[in-house]
């Protein structure tokens, strides 16, 4: 079975009652709001449905290697996906911390998998 992805609901929910009031006290009618929580809802599931999709077809794709910079740092890299980050130590460590806490409830996916995701993801945030 696949991981679930903590950034895409599992069960997206097109009556999610705390984005359509955030988006009501924003100024959004009730029913603009509701249809933004349905489109929403069908993305993510569009989007979750992509994933796995994605996922059995090319399931070795993310062999992570972790090296330590000359500064202290920590580099994640994937050759086959031609992609590094480097991280403070300190966040790799806490991300560390976090996955074995967590990592159980998504499927026990390897931690440097799961931490080269989570850092590119934040990259891609800005």
């Amino acid at each position: 079975s696949l991981a679930a992805d903590a950034l895409l609901p599992s069960a997206a929910c097109p009556e999610d009652s705390t984005l359509i009031n955030d988006l009501t006290a924003v100024g959004f009618k009730v029913s603009e709001a509701q249809g933004i929580a349905r489109r929403l809802a069908e993305a993510a599931t569009k989007a979750l449905a992509g994933r796995n999709q994605a996922a059995r077809r090319w399931p070795n794709i993310s062999a992570v290697v972790v090296s330590k910079t000359a500064e202290g740092d920590v580099e994640l890299s994937c050759a086959r996906l031609a992609i590094s980050i480097v991280l403070q130590a300190a966040a790799f460590e806490k991300l560390r911390a976090l996955h074995s806490m967590h990592a159980k409830a998504h499927g026990g996916v390897p931690f440097d998998r799961a931490a080269l995701t989570m850092a590119l993801r934040y990259r891609s945030l800005g």
